[in-house]
């Protein structure tokens, strides 16, 4: 977030207020959702393993990938690609 209100020159808070402004939604939730966006992608149009995905987006670990993906879509990234 810092890095970001950097870059615009504005203040974390004011670039956080201001973000959501104009995307209807906090920084961190639209960072989330082009994160979840690549991961859908990634999972139907490659052959990556699982793990290389979670590398791919930042994830530390497979793991901690799969708890997120869950969350998120409701099924682990495995089912998902077979859909």
């Amino acid at each position: 977030m810092e890095t970001l209100a950097k870059i615009e020159h504005y203040h974390p808070v004011y670039y956080s207020e201001w973000f959501k402004k104009r995307t209807g939604k906090s920084p961190q939730a639209y960072i989330l959702d082009l994160r979840l966006q690549e991961a859908e992608h990634l999972l139907l149009s490659t052959r990556l393993s699982i793990s290389r995905i979670s590398e791919e987006l930042g994830f530390e670990n497979a793991s901690s990938f799969t708890r997120w993906f869950v969350k998120h879509k409701g099924m682990a990234p495995n089912k998902y690609r077979f859909l």
